[in-house]
């Protein structure tokens, strides 16, 4: 007897508000700014892509930075969106208190600003 254990990509629905978002916005992009808030030395932390999804689906739904902790864990569309893998480790609750304060709330209401402008007007927008 095999067992099948399904990819991350299999079990979201391509049509998800994540998935949407993903295919509208380059997040590299967007966060590259954040990169130079890290050192290339020491032990290789969540990428900035990641982290910055984190606090975007954080605050879209409203969450606590524990209840962002479960949300991870549990939600296979928020794991895809944030670029984490099926069974990986996800931040606890410290990880998003540190990274929002490592980026600032002012360079953080900039970034949230322009992924609010890029979509606004979309189809997303349109179709809620």
């Amino acid at each position: 007897m095999s067992f099948y254990i399904p990819n991350l990509e299999d079990l979201v629905p391509e049509e998800h508000i994540y998935r949407r978002i993903l295919k509208l916005i380059s997040f590299s992009e967007l966060c590259r700014p954040l990169e130079k808030l890290y050192s290339d030395r020491g032990r290789a932390g969540y990428p900035v892509t990641s982290g910055f999804k984190c606090l975007l689906v954080q605050f879209m739904n409203d969450l606590s930075d524990r209840q962002m902790e479960m949300h991870l864990k549990d939600s296979l569309s928020a794991k895809l969106f944030c670029g984490f893998e099926l069974c990986s480790p996800t931040p606890d609750h410290t990880y998003f208190t540190k990274f929002r304060e490592r980026i600032g709330t002012h360079r953080l209401g900039k970034l949230f600003a322009r992924v609010n402008k890029s979509l606004k007007g979309s189809v997303l927008c349109t179709t809620r």
